[in-house]
């Protein structure tokens, strides 16, 4: 289930499992399975063409395993990342990004931009007052 945290694809597939140490063991190897990665065209350019103080990932991977995929497609995170481990509550709850919106100073929630292709995510990335279809 791309777009959501492992822990809660396990408590939703089994939830007879301990969901927490369960998504660990599976993250773990995932962070170790990197060969053959790569990144989707255009977004190293993406990051690089965006001011820094401007971009902001909110991601349903937990640190280690989003730093071994960056690593291996060689981009850099960006300063503001939040993690899996972040949050208390995974997409489409918009907490990973109401959590970093100190970070965006002024910038209201309605002028934010989420780019993704998972239902969840863009639920969770427009937590402003404006809706988009």
């Amino acid at each position: 289930m791309h777009g959501v945290r492992s822990v809660d694809v396990v408590r939703a597939l089994r939830p007879e499992l301990d969901a927490v140490a369960e998504a660990k063991a599976i993250e773990l190897r995932q962070a170790e399975d990197v060969d053959g990665l790569r990144a989707i065209p255009g977004a190293a350019g993406a990051l690089a063409a965006v001011r820094a103080d401007r971009v902001a990932v909110v991601t349903s991977a937990t640190r280690p395993l989003a730093h071994a995929r960056l690593a291996a497609m060689g981009i850099e995170p960006p300063a503001v990342v939040v993690y899996a481990d972040d949050v208390e509550r995974g997409k489409p709850d918009p907490e990973g990004y109401l959590r970093r919106r100190p970070a965006w100073g002024s910038i209201p929630p309605r002028r934010w931009w989420s780019r993704t292709r998972h239902p969840a995510s863009r639920r969770a990335g427009r937590p402003g007052p404006r809706r988009w279809p």
